[in-house]
């Protein structure tokens, strides 16, 4: 009876922690990116991080100076990532 149990609780664990590690390779990709371009122009975004979220993407949070500088931020996300994710990933960005 145990071993009958132990075999779906093993497959469902496994499905888990695979999950969990695309999610994971998934949202350190997209950070890498969304820094690389941060980083280019470090004085307007200086005031942004990149976190990882549950849903497994990464999203930039905080401010910027300008709706100039989010423009040129959502546009770029929109280039890299298309148009539903980037405009997710722009809920975290304010203007000051």
């Amino acid at each position: 009876m145990m071993t009958t149990l132990a075999v779906p609780i093993a497959f469902v664990i496994g499905h888990m922690v695979s999950t969990l590690g695309i999610y994971n390779n998934r949202a350190e990709y997209q950070q890498t990116r969304i820094e690389e371009y941060l980083n280019k122009d470090p004085e307007d975004y200086r005031q942004l991080e990149v976190e990882h979220a549950s849903n497994g993407w990464a999203y930039p949070l905080g401010s910027v100076n300008s709706q100039e500088d989010y423009d040129r931020l959502s546009q770029e996300l929109h280039r890299m990532f298309g148009d539903e994710l980037s405009e997710q990933m722009m809920y975290g960005v304010e203007i000051q």
